[in-house]
């Protein structure tokens, strides 16, 4: 007769989930030692949480619950970061002002479909300043450089290229 094989203890979450982190002492990240999605941002896969987002893990493992419509986002700008004290909730919109001010966004010649460089739209500024008041200076402008009319309005309102 066989005997049994001894039943293993099954590991909670938070056992599976903190065994992946290295902790670093003072006021560094926590970073995850597993799998990243192509963004970089740490992911585990688990049966028993809904989310793969290591981030939002670790936010639901110390505070439990909160409301799934909310993003936890990193004041450290990790994406690998787990610490607690480096994460917060914030509104899709919250997030990307954060991106924007700490410059991480892909606004300007930095986005991939933009079709002018930060030295165009200078450019396209000072033909504005020169031609004030000349009928039809916009739409000669937007024919110089490939791009519309209105784009052309935006950039000279600040909406558009606020950065420069």
């Amino acid at each position: 007769m066989r005997k049994p094989y001894p039943q293993r203890a099954r590991k909670s979450l938070a056992e599976l989930f903190w065994a992946r982190v290295c902790k670093v002492d003072g006021d560094g990240c926590w970073e995850w030692q597993g799998c990243v999605d192509e963004n970089g941002y740490a992911t585990m896969n688990n049966p028993a949480f809904s989310s793969r987002k290591c981030s939002r893990i670790a936010y639901f493992l110390h505070y439990g619950e909160f409301d799934k419509s909310l993003n936890v986002l990193h004041t450290c700008d990790n994406p690998r970061c787990v610490r607690i004290d480096h994460l917060y909730l914030g509104t899709q919109k919250r997030n990307g002002e954060d991106m924007k001010a700490r410059k991480r966004s892909s606004w300007g010649s930095r986005n991939g479909q933009s079709k002018l460089t930060d030295a165009q739209v200078l450019e396209i500024r000072a033909r504005l300043d020169q031609a004030r008041g000349e009928h039809g200076a916009q739409t000669d402008i937007a024919k110089a450089f490939g791009i519309t009319a209105s784009h052309v309005c935006r950039i000279a309102s600040g909406e558009a290229w606020a950065q420069l």
